[in-house]
């Protein structure tokens, strides 16, 4: 009775390990192939993400040269006592100057997926179009209102700036 009970043991384990061997090779190639495909879907998806944070990050250091154009109209105006009209062209030419020999993503906000940093992203634009209007104001304006309209803005901007880059962070794009 033990040799048929260890003779059975054996047939079932040697049936199982053929089925298995088959089921191996059979799904083996199957499973790899899935795993392969996730694979690439990730890589594109963070290819995408790294896309989409340059595109925002040049909008960022679009920030930081229109403060900067600001400041320099400012002293312009201030202190080396040049009109607004020729301290506004400055600006206008060296902002050309820095940015001619450097290649820009073309601006597609629609191709940000997540919902809040669309939001901010979209307030960044909106920022960054007001603060450069309202540069071109210097031409007409009283300096001291034209600064503080800078100044205020300015503040909006470096905020809406931290949030952009904590939710970049937070998304780790």
């Amino acid at each position: 009775m033990a040799f048929v009970n260890t003779t059975i043991t054996a047939v079932i384990l040697v049936i199982v390990g053929l089925l298995s061997g088959v089921l191996g090779s059979v799904l083996g190639p199957i499973v790899n192939h899935h795993l392969r495909r996730r694979e690439r879907e990730e890589e594109r998806e963070r290819e995408i993400h790294r896309e989409l944070r340059q595109m925002i990050e040049e909008r960022l250091d679009d920030c930081g040269r229109l403060l900067g154009a600001a400041f320099r109209i400012h002293a312009d105006v201030r202190f080396l006592r040049s009109s607004p009209l020729d301290a506004y062209n400055r600006s206008v030419a060296r902002r050309l100057e820095e940015s001619r020999d450097q290649p820009r993503r073309r601006w597609e906000p629609y191709r940000i997926t997540d919902d809040t940093l669309s939001h901010l992203v979209e307030q960044l634009h909106d920022g960054l179009e007001n603060l450069d209007t309202h540069l071109m104001s210097v031409i007409t304006a009283e300096m001291d209102q034209w600064w503080a309209g800078v100044s205020e803005k300015e503040k909006s901007l470096r905020e809406i700036e931290r949030q952009v880059r904590l939710r970049l962070d937070e998304l780790r794009w």
